[in-house]
Parts: structure tokens; C-alpha cells; sequence
């Protein structure tokens, strides 16, 4: 019985369509995404719930090596730096 093995995933589809590495991995962090968020797009309105599953869903990937690290930190800083003004309004008026 032959196991699956995810992290070479990005590999095999660099592989199979030519292209480089770094844009396959790009290519597999999305189509999770689009397949994890599409359906808490359409069901909630709650922007947490969005982050969230956004957030786990990109932690999965650079579990798998799917994607790099400072991919992550990046959009992790920018939607910090979008909703500060927010939480610190929350914290100011309890």
C-alpha cells in the first residue's frame, strides 16, 4: 500500500506544467485557499471567520512547504497594519 506524500506535491506540479518552483507553490497555496474560503465567503459575513480560515489555511502550507515563510510573515504584517486602527479602537472604547 503506497502512502501520499503532500510536500513533494508542489514539486510534481512544477514538474508536470515546466514552470519554476516558486510559482507552483503559489499555485498550490491558492487552489486551498479558493477551496477552504469560498464556501466561509458565501455562508458568514464575520471578517474574523475570514482570517481565520485564511491564516490556518496558509499555516497548512508552509507546514507542507507549499509556501515560503516570508510569504506568510508578509501578509501577516500587512493585515495587522490594516486592522490596527481597528483594534486599538476597540481597546480605547472597551
Amino acid at each position: 500500500m503506497a502512502g501520499v506524500d503532500l510536500s513533494t506535491f508542489a514539486e510534481a506540479l512544477s514538474t508536470a506544467l515546466g514552470i519554476d518552483l516558486f510559482p507552483a507553490q503559489i499555485l498550490c497555496t491558492t487552489i486551498i485557499m479558493v477551496l477552504a474560503l469560498g464556501p466561509t465567503l458565501l455562508l458568514t459575513r464575520n471578517k474574523m471567520a475570514h482570517l481565520m480560515v485564511g491564516f490556518l489555511v496558509m499555516s497548512f502550507c508552509v507546514a507542507m512547504a507549499w509556501l515560503p515563510v516570508w510569504v506568510f510573515v508578509i501578509t501577516v504584517l500587512l493585515i495587522a497594519f490594516m486592522f490596527g486602527s481597528t483594534i486599538l479602537g476597540l481597546l480605547k472604547h472597551g
